[in-house]
């Protein structure tokens, strides 16, 4: 049986988070509060890296 998946990952299964290395004065980064070194693990409760596209693209 073939399986397809509508909405595949965003991130590749080898990324289990992203690395901040730099942030822009005035931008949503920091807006946010975030600095160089923190680590992203999840978007909008979405975890990286089993985000679909759908969600990580909105």
């Amino acid at each position: 049986m073939l399986q397809m998946c509508l909405y595949p990952a965003f991130f590749s299964p080898e990324i289990s988070e992203i690395d901040i290395i730099k942030v822009y004065a005035d931008s949503v980064a920091d807006l946010a509060e975030l600095k160089v070194g923190d680590k992203v693990i999840e978007l909008d409760s979405c975890t990286i890296p089993d985000c679909p596209a759908k969600v990580a693209k909105t």
